[in-house]
């Protein structure tokens, strides 16, 4: 969409107009958090340290070819129209059960860690805490997660092998949880290990390389034909947080970014989503695509008029921003902003991340972070002004679901663990918007 157009849509056109969104994670300190990932993380370390290693997990006998599509049915679980995601009714093909679709969850990024197969990210689950971790959420809740290449390689013989992300969907499923699956990310941590230039957007991610074993597009077709008739996925993520800034020292690219032509990178973004849109749909026509949280006042999304036009790709069902400003409801501006690009671009959106620091159950004496009672009662606050103000609201996710509390320092982290209230509350969220008008 145009400047233009989007202003008459009433879109904001400052980078000043609208909620801070994940401005937080995007400058906050890098470090790596296995001596193994050769680039930085993307968020502070206090979210994605791991607990102490947990026991290996059994696994469930499941396949590692390339060829079959798990899970049944064919017709989509939740689909688009407008603004709105709605139930398919398995009953009655062509019509809808109930009123519109909405979401509460969390983000698990480490749910396929599997270090007897691949080189994992975070710390391992069992079969019994990936259990718990997708309970958490109660049925029709969703989980987000790292569906990179590098969690279905395996690490000895560097070919494709899809255990770990076959557990993880039949797990899933089994539950009735859905989940949004991730399949790379914009700084390369835990995929790649390649920071995202410019020209890898337009055109780039085809080429193929000596590791990881596929190119990124044939990877992202590999996951999508494999999953394209599982009721777990509810939307495909092409990219975790895509802006295409270019690095200009790949020791630290998160300190050394420039934007120097923003109409340039908008333009590729665009692109890269038209493209990725039909390579996906092509192999799996089920399910939606979501955006991946691209931040507002990023390279090539400096305004909302930016993020309009971008979110107008056939490629993008739902729009998302990635929030770590503390647990309040988004400003009267913000809500503003997102509700006329929702309207714009006839398209929902969903907090893919929201971060707070909370005590860890070992340093609740700690006070320069709340208490995790404390942080529950905030986002329920939070969660139920948003969703009552933001109707193209289709969903909120918390950053981070761990199996485990942590048993030793940092005092503060953004984690949530079996135990936790806020778990409770998310659990009480989804229920009451299964049951709620928007």
């Amino acid at each position: 969409m145009a400047a233009a157009a989007a202003a008459a849509a009433g879109l904001a056109l400052t980078a000043g107009v609208g909620p801070a969104l994940a401005s937080s994670k995007s400058s906050a300190p890098r470090a790596s958090v296995r001596a193994t990932m050769r680039p930085p993380f993307s968020v502070p370390i206090t979210k994605l340290l791991a607990p102490q290693r947990s026991p290996a997990p059994t696994v469930k006998a499941l396949g590692t070819g390339m060829s079959s599509s798990i899970g049944t049915p064919t017709l989509p679980q939740v689909v688009r129209r407008g603004a709105t995601l709605r139930q398919v009714d398995p009953l009655r093909p062509g019509s809808f059960a109930g009123d519109a679709y909405r979401f509460a969850g969390v983000d698990a990024y480490e749910l396929n860690s599997l270090w007897s197969v691949n080189v994992g990210c975070g710390p391992q689950l069992s079969d019994d805490q990936l259990d718990a971790v997708l309970s958490s959420v109660g049925g029709n809740g969703v989980v987000r997660a790292w569906f990179f290449q590098q969690f279905a390689t395996n690490k000895y013989s560097g070919e494709i092998e899809w255990t770990a992300l076959d557990r993880t969907v039949a797990a899933a499923a089994a539950h009735g949880v859905r989940l949004i699956a991730t399949l790379g990310n914009q700084d390369g941590t835990c995929d790649d290990g390649t920071w995202k230039n410019p020209s890898w957007y337009t055109g780039g991610y085809g080429a193929r390389a000596t590791s990881p074993a596929l190119s990124y597009i044939d990877w992202v077709q590999a996951a999508t034909s494999r999953y394209a008739a599982s009721p777990a996925i509810l939307a495909w993520e092409p990219l975790n947080e895509p802006r295409p800034d270019t690095c200009t020292n790949t020791s630290n690219c998160w300190a050394n970014r420039v934007c120097p032509d923003t109409l340039a990178a908008r333009s590729a973004l665009r692109k890269f989503y038209d493209a990725l849109g039909t390579a996906i749909r092509s192999r799996d026509p089920n399910h939606l695509i979501a955006d991946g949280g691209p931040p507002v006042q990023g390279c090539g999304t400096a305004t909302f008029a930016d993020l309009a036009y971008i979110e107008s790709s056939p490629g993008i069902d739902l729009a998302s921003y990635h929030k770590y400003d503390g647990a309040q409801a988004m400003a009267p501006s913000g809500a503003a902003s997102w509700n006329a690009l929702s309207a714009a671009v006839a398209k929902p959106f969903f907090a893919g991340e929201n971060g707070n620091l909370n005590a860890t159950p070992v340093a609740l004496a700690d006070r320069s972070c709340p208490l995790q009672s404390e942080r529950a009662v905030a986002y329920d606050a939070e969660m139920t002004t948003d969703f009552g103000q933001l109707p193209g609201l289709a969903g909120w996710l918390f950053w981070n679901a761990m199996p485990t509390a942590r048993s030793a320092t940092p005092s503060c982290d953004y984690a949530t663990y079996p135990g936790d209230p806020l778990l409770t509350v998310l659990r009480t969220e989804q229920a009451r918007l299964n049951t709620r008008r928007p």
